[in-house]
């Protein structure tokens, strides 16, 4: 990164961004292949493409700043990723897997008020069998769903990262 951006003074914002996008449709096959090697390969290559935004956030998040400011400027950047990333990160998609799951059961014939509650522990018991069998393929179905939509979502910070482009060599303030 560090040869590329003395050619090009912005590769560190596109850079982050291609990686993002690309690590778009690895995610894609390995949330949706049975096949384990497979799914494992194309996570480990999504994984290794994506997080290469990590270098780029810090680097212009220290140049952006003055040198007096960079610890805290990291501090506060480093807060807010695992507040919002780690922390609200796994929530969303259980969320999100609970709004689909209800979406898949209100569609279905006979599942309507089925509760996603109802398929765990003793109250499955109570359930029918028709009811019973629904339970694990739209739960699964709901959490693969989910992943999608989540690993989509790597196209937006992509679409800031190519945005910063605009304005990014005014606002260094380390050069």
């Amino acid at each position: 990164a560090e040869q590329l951006v003395r050619r090009r003074p912005n590769a560190i914002a596109w850079m982050p961004a291609v990686g993002l996008i690309v690590a778009v449709p690895f995610y894609l096959v390995a949330f949706s292949t049975d096949d384990k090697w497979l799914c494992l390969a194309c996570i480990c290559i999504g994984a290794m493409v994506k997080y290469g935004y990590l270098a780029a956030q810090y680097t212009i998040g220290q140049g952006v700043v003055g040198m007096r400011t960079r610890a805290t400027a990291t501090a506060i950047l480093l807060f807010i990723v695992n507040l919002i990333g780690y922390g609200l990160g796994p929530l969303f998609i259980g969320a999100l897997s609970d709004i689909l799951f209800g979406l898949n059961a209100g569609a279905t014939a006979g599942m309507e008020e089925l509760a996603r509650a109802s398929c765990k522990g003793d109250a499955l018991a109570q359930l029918g069998e028709a009811q019973k069998a629904f339970c694990p393929v739209a739960d699964a179905e709901a959490l693969q769903n989910s992943l999608f939509i989540t690993s989509a979502l790597y196209v937006l910070p992509a679409i800031f990262f190519l945005l910063c482009m605009k304005t990014l060599q005014k606002d260094l303030v380390a050069k």
